[in-house]
């Protein structure tokens, strides 16, 4: 890290948001595109993203420098969308639960996201995406998307780099029978 990049951490860690743009700015291109894929439609990444930004500034003052500051603001991300994930799956099975009467709810209607994809393989690579599970999902994008190494995917989640083995290979095997019983199913 060199002395400017100290200086507008500091100044950053102080309140001065002048310097903290200065340091979230070339991020957040990587930032977007992971709150993208994790979330999957352009209006909960838009959510996503920022609060991102928001607990990155909340928090700036706890970074310590011990990971890259892009590995930092990955973690933040990862961490705010998988929350977000979370919530709004506990909030549909509320719903589901308290939901009055015998009727049925099915998810038959596409994302509206789905006709900025170009290809019907790329809707089915998200589609089987968005059935694994929340940390399989995230390894993967990490991973396969994001083309981080295993060792920097062990600093953004805080695992063991083996456990981001096996996630990811749990992940592509998962993911390889989601899509061939989507194909199965297709023909």
């Amino acid at each position: 890290m060199d002395n400017l990049h100290h200086l507008t951490l500091f100044r950053a860690k102080h309140g001065d948001s002048w310097a903290f743009e200065q340091l979230v700015t070339p991020h957040e291109q990587m930032i977007w595109r992971v709150c993208w894929r994790l979330m999957g439609n352009r209006h909960d990444a838009e959510d996503a993203m920022q609060l991102t930004m928001i607990k990155t500034w909340k928090s700036i003052g706890q970074y310590r420098g011990n990971a890259a500051f892009s590995s930092w603001m990955y973690r933040i991300a990862v961490h705010t969308c998988t929350d977000i994930l979370r919530k709004k799956k506990n909030d549909r099975i509320e719903l589901v639960e308290n939901f009055p009467g015998d009727v049925c709810l099915s998810d038959t209607g596409t994302m509206p996201e789905s006709s900025v994809l170009e290809t019907e393989n790329n809707e089915r690579i998200r589609q089987g995406l968005n059935k694994l599970d929340e940390d399989q999902k995230v390894t993967l994008v990490l991973f396969a998307v994001e083309e981080k190494s295993y060792t920097e995917i062990s600093e953004i989640l805080e695992i063991p780099v083996g456990t981001v083995k096996s996630r990811i290979a749990r992940a592509r095997e998962h993911l390889r029978g989601i899509l061939e019983e989507k194909g199965e199913a297709g023909k």
